[in-house]
């Protein structure tokens, strides 16, 4: 497993702690936080697994919730006057963030058989609806 996708696993499983560790602090019960946690279970489940579904979920999401996180992290200081309330947000976008950034090297994408055998091309598309088998952007080759 290459040292980008174990940082992304690493990092999800610290999510998934931060996660928990919130709501426990804030004394509310750890099932209220089920759907994020089973969202994050599965994802992780699906990087040990080298499912190409996983990584797609994985890298979006995270780029997508580490750019929401980010404007939360600049806006916060801004609508409650106080730059400290804005360390939790710049943390989660960090995070989120890096697990986007990071499954998209290119030795994360071999590890989730992303890669052309035919051609080299490293950015395929889905050829079914799960992820299953991806299909080459260039050379039309279905692996």
């Amino acid at each position: 497993m290459p040292i980008s996708v174990v940082a992304v696993a690493v990092l999800v499983v610290a999510f998934l702690v931060e996660i928990i560790a919130i709501r426990v602090a804030g004394g509310q019960s750890v099932s209220s936080a089920a759907p994020v946690v089973l969202f994050y279970g599965l994802i992780l489940a699906g990087i040990a697994s080298r499912h190409r579904l996983a990584w797609q979920w994985g890298r979006m999401i995270g780029l997508f919730f580490g750019g929401l996180l980010a404007l939360a992290a600049v806006a916060t200081p801004f609508r409650f006057g106080r730059w400290e309330l804005a360390i939790p947000f710049a943390v989660a976008s960090a995070q989120a963030l890096a697990v986007g950034l990071l499954l998209g090297r290119p030795a994360a994408r071999e590890w989730f058989r992303l890669t052309c055998p035919s051609c080299g091309e490293g950015r395929p598309r889905a050829a079914d609806f799960l992820f299953r088998s991806a299909r080459c952007r260039g050379c039309q080759h279905v692996w």
